[in-house]
């Protein structure tokens, strides 16, 4: 067992080392991701790719951000700032990407966000 005996309050279906290992990966994924924005942050002609894992069990709350084109950047391309941070669920292993950005799709989205 990673941690003997450890039992989430409120969980009945997550013993001990499973429910471990699901907070620890999480987690990872989310310093990992956190990182990435912060980095693109300062770089206007960089934004982020939402990436879905090469594993995803199949359509939930991820596929959304994957597959849509919010910002006029293409499909699941987010400006700096943007980008819906995975982990959105437990064991989610989704992740981003810096992504290249066109400058005159970066002019286009910063004049409708200002005029909104």
């Amino acid at each position: 067992d990673v941690i003997p005996g450890l039992r989430i309050p409120g969980s009945r279906s997550m013993p001990g080392e499973a429910a471990a290992r699901t907070i620890v990966a999480t987690e990872t994924a989310r310093v990992a991701n956190e990182a990435e924005q912060v980095m693109t942050r300062t770089m206007p002609s960089v934004g982020l790719r939402y990436v879905l894992a090469a594993d995803h069990p199949g359509a939930d709350l991820c596929n959304p951000f994957a597959e849509e084109d919010r910002f006029g950047l293409g499909a699941g391309v987010y400006p700096p700032g943007e980008c819906p941070m995975p982990p959105r669920h437990p064991n989610c292993k989704c992740s981003t990407e810096r992504q290249d950005l066109d400058p005159a799709k970066v002019r286009s989205w910063l004049e409708r966000k200002a005029a909104a």
